[in-house]
């Protein structure tokens, strides 16, 4: 399968127009709760996060939100590559209000075609019946060397995504990266680099933080992982900067995102 759902879920946020159901704050974003991503392109091998805000839904008497998500992807000459039929969760509202945010989790396979595609979300409130719908379009280049899959997260393992840093806290980075080449030995060759600026963008330490990879990777491997730990000593907006170089293919991807570390009060 080109494409493949993996999450739909929901959690609590913020009131919104009672008389309607209303998707709003749409955002395409790097990890579960993480920054917007930066550009309008993946690359094969890559995640997909659609985040939204579900306003106008019902709090029932146990204090939880009973809805259901259903989700279709499109390819540019319409043909249903995934169909999902709606599927009935529960999330709880403990601060009442009557929104929630919600996300679709996709992958986006090694063998997709580039082209545009098209994912739509239905949402519908069960207990009022009253729905909502999204479509967007996201477009996919061929096949390249580049940074995929990044979360910032507070756990080594990736499981436990952050989004709101505090001060005196700990980020993991999480990433990997696909379309490398490998050697004579079989073996890739890669640099991962990571950099973080201050909101002068100057660099906040000495030399940037650097991982080398050129053994033990196995043979059939596609996707190459890489972490780095950062200790969120101070507050303040910072830029993070992460590149990953492919020695043997000759080839570098970039990425940066925006960081704002909240000062603890």
């Amino acid at each position: 399968m080109i494409w493949t759902t993996l999450v739909l879920a929901a959690a609590l946020a913020a009131p919104d127009d009672k008389d309607k159901l209303v998707i709003s704050n749409v955002r395409d974003t790097l990890g579960l709760m993480g920054p917007t991503r930066p550009g309008d392109k993946l690359i094969p091998g890559s995640e997909y996060y659609l985040c939204f805000d579900v306003g106008g839904v019902t709090i029932g008497d146990d204090g939880k939100v009973h809805y259901s998500v259903a989700t279709e992807v499109t390819d540019s000459t319409g043909k249903v590559l995934i169909k999902i039929d709606p599927k009935e969760l529960d999330a709880p509202a403990s601060l009442g209000g009557d929104s929630i945010p919600a996300y679709v989790h996709l992958d986006v396979g090694l063998q997709s075609p580039p082209g545009q595609y098209a994912v739509k979300v239905t949402v519908v409130d069960v207990p009022s019946k009253r729905s909502a719908e999204y479509k967007q379009t996201v477009e996919v280049k061929a096949k390249e060397f580049g940074l995929v899959r990044l979360k910032t997260t507070s756990d080594q393992e990736g499981q436990l995504p952050v989004a709101v840093a505090g001060e005196g806290e700990g980020l993991w980075l999480t990433f990997g990266v696909v379309g490398f080449g490998r050697s004579d030995a079989k073996q890739p060759d890669l640099t991962f680099e990571l950099q973080i600026l201050d909101e002068a963008g100057k660099p906040t330490g000495g030399k940037p933080m650097t991982v080398q990879v050129n053994k033990d990777v196995p043979a059939d491997a596609v996707l190459v992982p890489g972490q780095f730990f950062l200790s969120l000593n101070r507050s303040g907006k910072f830029t993070v900067q992460l590149t990953a170089t492919d020695k043997v293919g000759g080839k570098t991807s970039k990425l940066a995102f925006p960081l704002n570390v909240q000062q603890s009060k």
